[in-house]
């Protein structure tokens, strides 16, 4: 990187440091701003998974024949019990998921129970806990029977809810886990989970292991509707650092400026 004239022949006096201070913060500024834009451009657009009437970007679990649940209304997917978990026909690895869920007003049988499996195989839980004072690992936000939600923002049945999710995969050496995978939750626009560790499967998913999965939603026996199903995977690079000048005095460095690109 060619650095500034003023940069370079500043002088060494309290008007050059001045000069070299300023111009050393407009470049990390710079290289930051420059940093962001490029992560925003390399962001891909969020995939459909269902938004309507079409129900081919997913598949029953068992079989692995046609969706078996219900259309019902305009945009609605409806949990029909006993017929299975249906899941999605790809298999993702990072990613950020959007879905929108109601429960049955007035609640069924199962109380609203149904879940989104990550992968196939960490569930994030949906229940009716509206009015909970505190949650447990079975009420809505939870990582089924391993993390509660940190606080209930869960609506009454019969009311549209949100979950918006970001996933790290575990991270492996072969078949050796090396790191848990991370997950956080926003339920109805709150935190619930917070770039939390999920330690294994939870009950009822797939085995972990360094392959993908699919995203699987839950027949538990009650009549949960879905919509607005979206999916935006990232398959981020490792950081890469580029130094943008280092300065020196004799052997010593005195300023080194580094942008990190994600």
């Amino acid at each position: 990187m060619q650095l500034p004239v003023s940069f370079r022949f500043a002088g060494s006096g309290p008007l050059g440091r001045w000069i070299r201070a300023a111009v050393f913060r407009a470049l990390v500024v710079t290289a930051c701003l420059a940093g962001a834009a490029s992560l925003r451009a390399q962001a891909p657009a969020p995939i459909s998974l269902f938004s309507g009437t079409d129900t081919s970007q997913f598949m029953a679990v068992s079989g692995g024949g046609p969706v078996p649940w219900n259309l019902v209304g305009p945009d609605i997917l409806e949990v029909l019990p006993g017929t299975g978990n249906i899941q999605s026909i790809s298999n993702y690895n990072d990613f950020i998921l959007h879905a929108e869920f109601r429960i049955p007003s007035p609640p069924d049988s199962g109380n609203g129970n149904s879940g989104i499996f990550l992968q196939g195989r960490y569930e994030v839980q949906i229940f009716n806990s509206f009015g909970v004072a505190v949650p447990t690992g079975n009420d809505c936000g939870a990582i089924w029977n391993q993390r509660a939600a940190s606080t209930n923002a869960c609506r009454a049945p019969g009311n549209w809810q949100t979950y918006d999710i970001t996933f790290r995969a575990a991270q492996w050496n072969g078949y050796s886990k090396i790191a848990n995978a991370k997950v956080t939750v926003v339920l109805n626009g709150v935190t619930v989970q917070n770039n939390v560790d999920i330690t294994t499967s939870t009950t009822g998913g797939a085995l972990e292991s360094p392959t993908p999965g699919p995203i699987v939603l839950q027949d538990n026996n009650s009549v949960v509707q879905f919509r607005n199903i979206t999916i935006r995977p990232l398959n981020t690079p490792p950081p890469v650092q580029t130094t943008l000048f280092t300065s020196f005095k004799g052997s010593r460095v005195l300023v080194k400026a580094v942008k990190t690109d994600a």
